[in-house]
């Protein structure tokens, strides 16, 4: 005797009177492809073997000599179905083939319209995934499949609503063209926001320049009188040729001129091709290394375990992976730690509190100012400031120049910026008390969009 059980926890939407809800068991078959051993795949053979891959992207094609059941074949214009790793139905338009263990063939009577059933099915994709399992591969099972309720309207509606279907599908990949345009630009946007207003920043847009402000160059010249003393005591090493000066001629161009240990003058040579854009009167022009020292890092012998410490009694050592999670422009640590000798022994250098790192490679572009003393791989070129109040300015300029930076990396397996190219970054310089009123501002406004 049959009895009534009630589906409506099973019915995701109401149909139509003259449709019905079936079971898909009810009204299609599902043969499921064959599982091909490693040495039943061959370059070459007679017949061709259609796996997932081929199915959605035209990969590579595998050959089989296997004479199999009739089923087990595929021949253009059957309905077929993914169910492991991608996922959903296609009609098949290529040729005859014997298909893979991961795609099933759907059977079906003369009452249903294929193209009304493939989009019943396509529409139903999401739903499907939500039911998938394995964390490896995912898929879903045809146990899972059978019993799914399928919508059903009368024969000669299936082809209306097939062939309405197609008609509008172009405009609908249309639109999802331009959605995931849409979406694209909404994720990019707030990077690009923030990028436009670091311009605005380091032009001097953002905040009002005051006529009294101490001129940026009374700033810079204090930088190289220290920096002439730190070479005198051996501490430090001026560049090659002297400490970069530049300066604006009488006739409104940008020159550039060296100052070496004894207070000597190179000619000034006319630099106004490198100059990326104007700044405000009061502002100056710098190369990145006059306003102290470019280093480096180093990595120790990572299977020497003398050569690493653990968090209590180690030098915190960092990587650019260390640098994703980095926030409010500082950086204290990393997930590993040196011992006295592993910075000794390696080329990695100990940074004072206040220096300037920066990602050189893999990726370009990560900056943090060190809360503490710290040292870093080989995979970046940080900046020790004379200055250290500079420290905020200079990592602001360094983002809003960072496209720049990295149109000057070379290298053929991965892009890299050298600590020398690094060095003769052009860096605008406020005068101190307007740069502490733009970067007021930028965090007024960064809280604003936080």
């Amino acid at each position: 005797m049959l009895s009534d059980e009630s589906i409506a926890d099973e019915v995701p939407f109401e149909l139509p009177t003259s449709w019905s809800w079936v079971r898909m068991e009810t009204i299609l078959t599902f043969i499921n492809g064959r599982a091909y051993k490693k040495s039943e795949l061959l370059d070459h053979g007679k017949y061709r073997v259609l796996r997932v891959g081929n199915l959605f992207t035209n990969t590579s094609w595998y050959y089989s000599d296997l004479e199999l059941d009739p089923s087990k074949y595929c021949h253009h214009g059957d309905l077929l179905y993914a169910w492991s790793a991608s996922f959903g139905p296609t009609v098949w338009s290529g040729g005859d083939c014997i298909f893979h263990y991961h795609i099933w063939k759907i059977e079906h009577s003369e009452l249903l319209d294929r193209k009304y059933l493939y989009w019943a099915l396509l529409q139903d994709v999401v739903r499907v995934k939500s039911a998938t399992t394995g964390s490896t591969m995912i898929h879903v099972s045809m146990e899972h499949m059978k019993p799914r309720l399928l919508p059903l309207p009368p024969l000669a509606e299936q082809r209306r609503i097939a062939e309405r279907v197609s008609e509008l599908m172009p405009l609908v990949e249309g639109y999802g063209e331009l959605e995931d345009a849409r979406e694209e630009l909404d994720a990019a946007l707030p990077g690009r926001l923030r990028r436009s207003v670091l311009r605005e920043a380091v032009r001097g847009r953002l905040a009002p320049q005051d006529a009294s402000d101490e001129p940026a160059g009374e700033l810079l010249g204090r930088i190289r009188e220290e920096r002439r003393r730190l070479a005198a005591e051996g501490r430090i090493r001026l560049p090659k040729g002297g400490d970069s000066v530049i300066l604006t001629g009488s006739d409104g161009r940008r020159y550039e001129k060296r100052l070496d240990a004894k207070g000597r003058e190179s000619e000034p040579v006319c630099i106004e091709d490198e100059i990326p854009f104007e700044i405000p009167d009061g502002w100056a022009w710098a190369r990145l290394k006059s306003l102290g020292s470019i280093v480096g890092g180093g990595t120790p012998k990572t299977n020497d375990s003398s050569l690493w410490a653990e968090a209590d009694d180690g030098i915190p050592w960092i990587t650019p992976a260390d640098m994703r999670n980095v926030s409010d422009m500082q950086v204290s640590h990393g997930s590993r730690f040196l011992s006295e000798i592993g910075l000794s022994s390696s080329s990695a250098q100990l940074l004072p509190p206040g220096s300037v790192v920066m990602s050189s490679r893999a990726p370009i572009g990560y900056l943090a100012i060190t809360a503490c003393a710290l040292a870093t791989n080989q995979g970046f070129k940080s900046l020790v400031p004379v200055e250290r109040s500079l420290s905020k300015w200079v990592l602001v300029c360094l983002d809003a120049l960072m496209e720049d930076i990295k149109r000057r990396a070379s290298g053929t397996i991965f892009k890299e910026i050298s600590g020398s190219e690094f060095g003769e970054t052009l860096v605008p310089i406020a005068p101190l008390v307007e740069q502490a009123r733009i970067l007021a501002e930028l965090n007024r406004l960064s809280n604003e969009t936080a």
